[in-house]
């Protein structure tokens, strides 16, 4: 077996990868008290159930209109499929669509590069560092969205290589119309950028002009004229506008001054390594006279390459954005890099000699690592320090499996980030869950509901909750608590309202921003 060959990988480290996969995902889901937009996403889905209202997003009982609602409905068909809302059934769905995300990719390369290598693809997403260790595990919109989102680009590309310009448009626009109900308008951006890589792929530049194209729009107008008929039943559509362009504006070039965009432009690149990390050291292999002429070899690497480059502007020149915003590009960016990676193997270029180095220092590293967890100080359990113990030795194993065996070194690589999220499950997790201020907070909202849920509870006027304590009170309440002036309580902000007089405070609770203390009071 030629060393690190990984066409000829043992179906051993790919079974193992699968194996661990289970237990990475799935362990300590729902211990994690919700982070806000978290709440808010829940809060959204559970008022839904509670008004029996499908179509207007609500929080606290009044209109939420910062995001569509196809999310919503997602999370409520799993909190009724489940019979429980909760943060482990909200955290689900992410779960779920990562690993349909992790088919889909594997799926998208299986025409261009051979099995092993399509599988490596989805473990590459599925163990990058920001998925790996934040939105893997978190009840957010983002990774449903990307997944939707990426699944429309490699249909367009699959398409448009095919000539297949009625299913091109159609589908597209259709997964665009599904994509803004859950997001609003980054999803005409990313069809935009999108169409415009394939006609630069395919150097088709007349089929722009394709009448499908204009039946793809009319879906994408009748959807969403259908939801917006509806939803304008029940509130002027002019509300409805100014918080989707918010959302979808906040963040860019629009709402910072020059200063701010350059130097974004400057550290985007290296923010993005660090995010997802190791993988992005697989963009040493760009380095390399004949770039362009070996990209073409591959033709999803290079519409992946091109796709990127056209979706990425707009966040590379947009300060204060999250790395969970372009979670459908990354494994564009991926399949380029595991393309080069591919035509490097099997000769001895400073790139693969400089690769193997980082990989193994890092493996070896992680198992150090592991080795000084258990003079943390926040390691008290002795059970804890026996996995820190197993799984460094562990690590130190995959290491000596590469140099005794000439094992694949991206899969041990995967093996030993899925080994490092589970210790991350068992030990991190809970000491997170312990330390969390969300957890005053849920405790909190868990004691006034226990001691005063019997009567009817109200925000009080000019009283602004947090999302986090608006979930859980009233998930232990099981109704909403909105604003009204006919309830028994109110939960209040003294400092900013103080007391009129015949109220009197009866409770407090903690709430997470701002490290506040709001009060219920009792008129």
């Amino acid at each position: 077996m030629k060393k690190n060959n990984t066409s000829s990988v043992p179906v051993f480290w790919i079974i193992l990868s699968i194996v661990l996969i289970i237990p990475a995902f799935l362990i300590n889901l729902g211990i994690q008290p919700f982070i806000e937009d978290e709440a808010i996403r829940a809060t959204v889905a559970m008022e839904m159930m509670y008004s029996d209202n499908y179509i207007l997003p609500t929080n606290n009982g009044e209109p939420y209109l910062y995001k569509p609602p196809l999310y919503n409905w997602v999370l409520v068909l799993v909190y009724t499929i489940t019979g429980t809302i909760s943060e482990w059934s909200t955290r689900l769905p992410t779960v779920i669509f990562l690993g349909i995300f992790a088919l889909v990719v594997y799926r998208s390369h299986r025409p261009y590069f051979d099995k092993t290598y399509s599988i490596l693809a989805a473990f590459i997403y599925l163990t990058c560092g920001r998925v790996l260790f934040w939105d893997g595990f978190l009840g957010l919109i983002d990774i449903s969205y990307s997944l939707l989102t990426y699944g429309m680009m490699i249909y367009a590309f699959s398409k448009s290589k095919e000539k297949k310009y009625t299913n091109l448009y159609t589908g597209t626009y259709l997964m665009t119309a599904a994509g803004f109900l859950m997001k609003g308008y980054p999803s005409f951006v990313f069809l935009v950028a999108t169409l415009f890589a394939t006609v630069v792929y395919t150097k088709k530049w007349k089929y722009i002009f394709h009448p499908a194209h204009i039946l793809g729009m009319t879906i994408l107008a009748g959807i969403l004229g259908i939801y917006y008929y509806v939803l304008g039943l029940q509130i002027p559509l002019s509300e409805t506008v100014t918080p989707l362009l918010d959302q979808s504006t906040r963040r860019t070039i629009l709402s910072h001054d020059i200063s701010e965009v350059i130097g974004h432009i400057i550290v985007y690149p290296f923010e993005n390594i660090y995010h997802f990390f190791p993988w992005t050291l697989l963009a040493i292999f760009l380095f390399r006279k004949g770039f362009l002429s070996l990209l073409r070899i591959n033709a999803l690497a290079y519409f992946s390459a091109i796709c990127f480059l056209t979706n990425i502007l707009v966040y590379w020149i947009s300060p204060e954005v999250y790395p969970r915003y372009i979670l459908m590009l990354v494994p564009l960016a991926f399949t380029a890099f595991l393309h080069f990676y591919q035509v490097d193997l099997y000769r001895p270029t400073w790139r693969e000699k400089t690769w193997k180095v980082m990989v193994v220092f890092l493996i070896a590293a992680s198992g150090v690592t592991m080795y000084a967890g258990c003079f943390i100080s926040e390691i008290v359990v002795s059970w804890q320090k026996v996995v820190l113990a197993i799984s460094g030795s562990f690590l130190f194993f995959l290491v000596y499996a590469y140099r005794k065996w000439a094992a694949p070194l991206p899969w041990l690589l995967v093996v030993s980030l899925l080994v490092i999220r589970i210790v991350f499950n068992l030990i991190i997790i809970p000491i997170r869950a312990e330390e969390d201020d969300a957890l005053i907070a849920k405790l909190d909202a868990e004691k006034i509901i226990q001691l005063h849920g019997e009567k009817s509870i109200c925000v009080s006027a000019g009283t602004q909750l947090d999302r986090t304590s608006t979930f859980y009170l009233e998930n232990y309440y099981g109704g909403i608590i909105g604003y009204a002036d006919n309830c028994e309580l109110y939960v209040t902000d003294i400092k900013k309202n103080g007391l009129n007089n015949g109220e009197r405070i009866i409770d407090s609770l903690y709430i997470r921003r701002h490290e506040q203390t709001y009060y219920i009071i009792e008129r």
